[in-house]
């Protein structure tokens, strides 16, 4: 390379093969670096592939070495003549450059652009050079794709993913343990990441429609075992009978999406990069899965990674949990996937060819495939997500679809019902246990939208108020909540430093300073700057001074001016958690028509209210006539039909063996069939730590 070239700079290079079956062309290209220009060098393609491209030689032996049963040198064989099939004359010339500055320390990313439809089928990611593996060398990345043609511009996180269960019934797959794998990759990264789940589709407007609701980012199939047909085109199937299992009427019918229907399933939304973990029970021409990839690229999605052959469910869920790990990171979509080759490679203990399963395909530079943007800095991000309040939160299991219901009420996505102000999330009573996870779905909420570049205040009216008050020998407590209490726990909340960014010290000295007159009396002038800031006397209100209807709105008038103020125009979240801890008359003569209304009307924005308790406090405070001021989420036991699933996640997330206590979680689900108590698991948990610590 030049002297310009700095070491730090990566080595962009494209090796191509293009032409027809008359004849085919191989060109290597060196990016320049640092103003140098870019460097190129061509040759006719190897006699070895020429004969492939013209279909005067059949593939197989390339297409059989990606077979489980092959042997290691046979791939090895396969990946040099691949090699020197297209890095010859000048290329390879060329290419001896290249190679020293990747041995120089520089970073390699190789683009393979294979034009010629029988070359393309060839198992491009094996290609060796020497003793050594292009695709499994540290610092080398490579991936497939013509020329970048569409524009990259940023999404706002955080990212969303659908995962299609294509065949959810079969029990002999690993799709749930992918799942978890998947779940437990993303635990960590707290308001980063949505992800649901589709089982079984019954069809393909129903996947559409799935994808229109979520809009996701990343669409990833599952579907091990697929079966196969030599000869059939490229489809993806779903709901299929495996063999040796009986046909079940209830079972959804099963389908096939075509290659050629995949332009119909996209309306207004194209996700960014489709993942199909798929591979087939049957043989079958590589072009089947690879016609699919390429049919999903035509729709102009960025990027899409499948396998080339069977993969064993265990290598495929191990390089699901690797894929999202790195997209978790944010890291760049190709180093993301040369790293789970790599470590499909350690763990399978010996070359078994696995690792060379998995193809990036991409209409884009792989560094713009998911380009995600969040308003606060990493490290505010982090640092939240390992605070006490939220750090719980990576144990928090399922309500996929109530998280988007609640996170979409108050901050919806474009072409979405608009933007409400007040969100009441009502927990049901279960097997006579009141804990749903209303508290940890509001926190969830609420740290969705702080990276959303929301303020967000979480308050605990079920926590006990304490307060010296004027002419009391010791300190008041109070557990009910009257509205002046109300009030101040917002107050106090919205500037505890525990918050994810809390409001400034003094932003309340001017409704201070109008409390401490309001409470027994008339409002007196406003504080001048020398007297500032001001501090709340706790005074209580004093009804047999006169207008106290008056001065009880002036004082909720004052609070919602200030809050918004302090707010500096961006939309703040204020979640009253436990809210039925408030007096109940209190709430339905002051509370609700003063503070509750109000911002649900949208005449304080850019305030926005979250009250969450029990679903009979909701049913009779709540006035019936103002539904429509509100969205609403309710939340219950587990479903029946889905706690194996989340079973196996709370498993895996808490170090535990699903496997030797999956009987115990069937009979839990059986137990109830009216939903299962969110507090079952962790009383199993415990359980399961006696049992282990025996007598």
């Amino acid at each position: 390379m030049t002297s310009g070239d700095a070491v730090g700079h990566p080595v962009d290079a494209v090796l191509a093969v293009a032409g027809d079956p008359a004849g085919c062309t191989v060109s290597l290209t060196v990016r320049g670096t640092c103003g140098s220009a870019d460097r190129s060098a061509s040759a006719p393609l190897g006699p070895d592939l020429t004969g492939l491209a013209d279909g005067s030689t059949s593939s197989d032996e390339f297409v059989a070495v990606l077979s489980r049963t092959s042997r290691g040198d046979e791939r090895e064989s396969a990946g040099s003549r691949l090699f020197d099939g297209v890095v010859r004359g000048a290329v390879a010339d060329l290419w001896q450059e290249v190679a020293a500055s990747h041995i120089a320390g520089r970073r390699l990313r190789l683009r393979l652009d294979v034009g010629p439809q029988r070359l393309r089928a060839l198992p491009w990611e094996l290609l060796r050079s020497g003793s050594t593996w292009l695709a499994l060398r540290q610092n080398v990345v490579l991936w497939r794709g013509a020329d970048p043609v569409l524009p990259c511009g940023d999404d706002d996180g955080p990212l969303r993913v659908l995962i299609v269960m294509c065949n959810p019934l079969d029990l002999g797959l690993m799709g749930d343990d992918e799942l978890t794998r998947v779940a437990g990759a993303l635990a960590g990264q707290l308001g980063r990441m949505h992800v649901e789940t589709l089982d079984g589709p019954a069809g393909a407007p129903m996947l559409a429609e799935a994808v229109h609701r979520l809009r996701p980012h990343v669409l990833h199939f599952i579907g091990h075992g697929m079966p196969r047909a030599p000869g059939s085109a490229a489809e993806l199937a779903f709901n299929w009978v495996p063999d040796g299992v009986a046909e079940d009427p209830h079972r959804a019918t099963p389908w096939e999406l075509a290659g050629s229907d995949i332009e119909f399933l996209f309306t207004n939304w194209v996700p960014r990069l489709v993942v199909i973990n798929a591979c087939r029970t049957a043989t079958a021409a590589l072009d089947q899965i690879g016609g699919i990839a390429e049919a999903f690229l035509d729709t102009d999605a960025r990027a899409v990674v499948s396998m080339q052959a069977d993969v064993e469910s265990k290598a495929a869920t191990l390089f699901s949990a690797a894929l999202y790990e790195g997209l978790a990171d944010m890291a760049p979509l190709d180093h993301i996937v040369a790293e789970a080759r790599r470590r499909l490679r350690r763990a399978a203990g010996g070359d078994n060819g696995e690792w060379a399963l998995p193809v990036l395909a991409t209409r884009t530079d792989p560094t713009d495939v998911l380009r995600i943007r969040f308003v606060p800095d990493p490290s505010s991000i982090s640092r939240l997500s390992d605070s006490t309040e939220y750090r719980r939160l990576r144990y928090f299991l399922g309500r996929a679809c109530e998280r988007r219901k609640a996170w979409w009420a108050l901050d919806p996505p474009p072409q979405h019902d608009p933007a409400r102000s007040l969100l009441v999330i009502e927990g049901h009573t279960v097997a006579g246990s009141a804990s749903t996870g209303s508290t940890w779905l509001t926190r969830w909420c609420l740290f969705t939208y702080f990276v959303r570049g929301y303020r967000a205040t979480y308050v605990d009216l079920g926590t006990p108020l304490r307060y010296d008050e004027p002419g009391r020998d010791r300190p008041r407590t109070v557990e009910r909540k009257g509205w002046l209490d109300v009030i101040r726990v917002i107050r106090d909340a919205s500037l505890d430093p525990r918050q994810p960014e809390p409001l400034p010290a003094n932003a309340y000295s001017r409704f201070n300073a109008a409390l401490n007159d309001l409470t027994v009396g008339s409002r007196r002038s406003e504080p001048a700057p020398a007297e500032l800031p001001v501090q709340d006397r706790w005074l209580p209100f004093d009804d047999d001074v006169g207008r106290a209807d008056d001065r009880r709105r002036q004082i909720f008038s004052e609070f919602l001016t200030d809050l918004s103020v302090a707010s500096d125009g961006r939309p703040h979240v204020i979640a009253l958690d436990h809210a039925d801890k408030i007096l109940d008359d209190e709430f339905d003569e002051f509370v609700y028509p003063l503070l509750v209304k109000p911002v649900a009307d949208g005449r304080h924005a850019p305030i926005r209210l979250v009250l969450v308790g029990p679903s009979t406090w909701a049913g009779r405070r709540l006035p019936p006539s103002d539904e429509r001021l509100w969205g609403s989420v309710s939340l219950g036991g587990f479903a029946p039909g889905e706690f194996a699933r989340l079973a196996r996640d709370f498993c895996g997330r808490r170090g535990l063996d699903f496997e030797s206590n999956q009987m115990i979680f069937k009979l839990g689900a059986e137990r109830f069939p009216g939903g299962v108590p969110v507090t079952w698991l962790d009383e199993t948990a415990k359980l399961f730590a006696m049992k282990s610590v025996g007598p």
